[in-house]
């Protein structure tokens, strides 16, 4: 159950993350790279 949800999760996320990178350039979606980075690395941690 648990690795479905954050599966889910991630994926909509980084379905998100995607849409805005399509859309801007530049700093912004550095920022919002390493965003994901660190909840993806909390995701993985909390699974730990």
């Amino acid at each position: 159950m648990v690795v479905a949800f954050l599966t889910y999760s991630t994926g909509q996320l980084l379905k998100q993350i995607q849409e805005l990178l399509d859309r801007r350039v530049g700093g912004l979606h550095t920022f919002l790279a390493g965003q994901t980075t660190s909840l993806l690395s909390l995701y993985l941690a909390i699974l730990v």
